[in-house]
């Protein structure tokens, strides 16, 4: 018999306001709640809009806004970045009418905050007092307005109320560590903190939008106990509730929550068999579980789009799965018909401006104002006849540069094999200079290229990533490798790359 887990009850009992302090709250429905379906049905994507003011068009036309979109699909977020027009004004809008969608956006070094998009949104920032002092979530110089003002205004002001000794909390608890022998009675004593601290905010400021702060704590606290569960394949003791939980956010609390739910279903309870979906979690979750399955590779990624529709049972789930498949056709005839583009050309030239080439077997270059459909087809061209490896990295990434080393050797043990390490630092938080420093600083053998951002966000969406770092895998035969497609290069040998190069 599995063993289970307790956590204290208090923790599972409704979220609930003191009576005084209640405010009357719209019901508001989550992607697993079975009137999501005639939401999804009844309204459109929202669309997120500014303006800037107070900027000159010189120093507007040096702004830029980026963005990364969480997601509940496989890669969790999407970067992507939009144009600012000559008086201020910018706009996007989402692909679905996900509700309350967290955006983790920017206005250059001057402002960055988590957004969120559930009616729409817009964004008034002040570029003269943003220049005398940035700020980070909420402060003076920003204003949120439109449907979703109101939201965005309490749940940034939540986030900064005693952030630094809510998140000290978690990090002295380390959820990661779950060989630690008092991890439950420890989670449950943070959360309680967490908790009373969350209560008190909520008195003293009174909203319909209270509900976010216990729905982000309760994404975070479940997603730790499945992640205890994992590690001691173990029978949660609320594995029941914790299958009729459902965030009303997409965020990241709600990613880790829903990425637990997912692996614990199917490595514990399914054991590896992905049919078993259905009579582990039951509906919806079986189907949105569905949208964490990616091969990496787009071709591929529809055929598993065209299996997982024909079972859906739950619409909208279909609907989203439709409209992908549309997405993945076309991202896969971009790709494809990039790489056929081009006519072998060794120049270095190809592939952007060259800046140098050093004796540790590095080549560096410079690439803006370019389409990602051009150069892909450019670097197809450049390398022909080779596998190619593409390694997205940002010089303040250290995931990414804690890879480099392994990366390096890799590069030297497969020196005779026709293989190219090609490395995209993308602009964004950086400098060309930092950028050069650094690689000569790692040493780092390979093709290094510093990429504006609009570069990077549009080859990192063709390939359907959305963090650093991210790799794309090209056999010899010009092919996405999709065996080693969720894999860092890291975690590679020798065997792997001499499959790359091997006549399929």
């Amino acid at each position: 018999m599995k063993p289970t887990l307790s956590i204290k009850t208090f923790l599972c009992i409704p979220f609930l306001l003191l009576a005084s302090n209640v405010i009357a709250q719209k019901k508001v429905v989550g992607l697993a709640d079975p009137e999501f379906n005639t939401v999804y049905r009844t309204r459109k994507a929202p669309v997120i809009s500014g303006k800037i003011i107070n900027a000159t068009k010189e120093e507007l036309s040096k702004l830029s806004v980026t963005y990364s979109l969480v997601t509940p699909f496989a890669e969790p977020q999407v970067k992507g970045s939009t144009i600012i027009k000559d008086d201020g004004t910018f706009s996007f809008a989402l692909d679905y009418p996900f509700p309350y969608q967290e955006i983790w956006f920017s206005l250059g070094d001057y402002f960055f905050s988590g957004i969120y998009a559930n009616e729409g949104l817009d964004i008034e920032m002040d570029l003269a007092k943003l220049k005398k002092n940035t700020v980070y979530l909420y402060g003076d110089g920003v204003r949120f307005l439109g449907k979703d003002g109101d939201f965005n205004d309490w749940a940034n002001k939540f986030r900064l109320n005693r952030k630094d000794e809510r998140q000290g909390l978690v990090r002295t608890f380390d959820p990661f560590n779950t060989n630690r022998l008092d991890y439950l009675p420890k989670l449950d004593s943070v959360y309680s903190v967490l908790k009373s601290i969350e209560d008190e905010y909520v008195r003293a400021n009174p909203s319909a939008h209270s509900w976010y702060a216990a729905d982000e704590r309760m994404s975070e606290y479940y997603s730790n106990i499945l992640r205890y569960a994992r590690s001691e394949h173990a029978t949660p003791m609320q594995w029941e509730e914790i299958k009729k939980y459902s965030p009303k956010l997409i965020s990241n609390e709600s990613n880790d929550f829903t990425s637990g739910l997912f692996y614990y279903a199917v490595f514990e309870k399914a054991n590896g068999r992905t049919d078993s979906l259905a009579a582990v979690l039951g509906y919806p979750y079986a189907d949105i579980l569905q949208f964490k399955f990616s091969s990496g590779n787009p071709k591929e990624d529809k055929v598993i789009l065209d299996k997982s529709i024909a079972v859906a049972k739950t619409p909208w789930v279909k609907s989203v799965m439709e409209k992908q498949q549309v997405s993945l056709s076309k991202r896969t005839d971009l790709i494809n018909q990039a790489l056929k583009q081009g006519k072998l050309n060794v120049a270095d030239t190809l592939i952007g401006k060259p800046l140098g080439q050093y004796t540790f077997g590095g080549n560096m270059y410079t690439a803006d104002n370019i389409k990602g459909t051009d150069f892909l087809a450019k670097l197809s061209s450049r390398f022909k006849n080779k596998a190619i490896i593409i390694d997205f990295w940002a010089t303040w990434c250290g995931p990414c540069i804690g890879a480099m080393p392994a990366s390096a050797k890799l590069s030297q043990e497969a020196s005779d094999l026709p293989i190219e390490f090609i490395y995209l630092c993308t602009s964004s938080g950086s400098t060309k200079e930092k950028w050069q420093s650094k690689v000569i600083e790692m040493k780092q053998p390979g093709t290094h290229i510093f990429i504006d951002e609009k570069l990077t966000n549009e080859l990192m969406g063709m390939f359907g990533k959305g963090g650093f770092p991210s790799y794309v895998y090209f056999n010899q035969q010009g092919e996405i490798a999709s065996q080693f497609s969720n894999m860092s290069v890291s975690s590679l040998k020798l065997e792997d790359l001499k499959k790359l190069v091997t006549v399929q």
